[in-house]
């Protein structure tokens, strides 16, 4: 198995250019309760809709966490 490769660095510009294109097509991302998502961690989360915006709510709130994704 290949093991991930992450640089902080690209997930900083990544961030930025997410942020990005959810101000420019949504008025907001908003999480009702963050704490209940800490508690649970670890957290496995599937989302059964392969859509271009999946990924990219995936990672603001892994952001918004602070927790480890892959």
């Amino acid at each position: 198995m290949l093991e991930a490769n992450k640089t902080r660095w690209f997930e900083e510009i990544f961030a930025i250019y997410s942020r990005n294109l959810f101000k420019r097509r949504f008025h907001s991302l908003q999480v009702s309760d963050v704490n209940v998502l800490r508690e649970s961690l670890p957290l496995i989360v599937y989302v059964n809709h392969s859509g271009w915006w999946d990924g990219l709510v995936g990672f603001e709130i892994w952001r918004l966490l602070k927790a480890e994704s892959f």
